[in-house]
């Protein structure tokens, strides 16, 4: 394979990665997370969109502080996403 060719690859793997986690954490609501309204406070789009930047900022590991999983069932799901993201960099 060409570089490019893997690189493509790669940024759709991490794609796909990014929207099928966001879609599973906007399932879960103010409880399970410190720094989320709770769901009926805010939109639609926008409880996606905060899912969404809760993804990509665990994927581009720059880190947190405002958004925070606090059940175990999130946390796990948090480190299913950071393992998958490093297979995906490595396949």
């Amino acid at each position: 394979y060409s570089i490019e060719s893997r690189l493509h690859r790669v940024l759709f793997k991490l794609l796909i990665l990014m929207i099928a986690f966001s879609l599973i954490f906007y399932q879960f609501d103010q409880l399970h997370w410190t720094g989320i309204a709770p769901s009926d406070e805010i939109s639609k789009p926008d409880r996606f969109l905060t899912r969404l930047y809760f993804t990509s900022t665990t994927m581009s590991t720059v880190g947190y502080g405002d958004i925070v999983p606090k059940t175990q069932t999130c946390r796990s799901l948090v480190v299913l996403l950071q393992f998958g993201m490093i297979v995906c960099c490595l396949v």
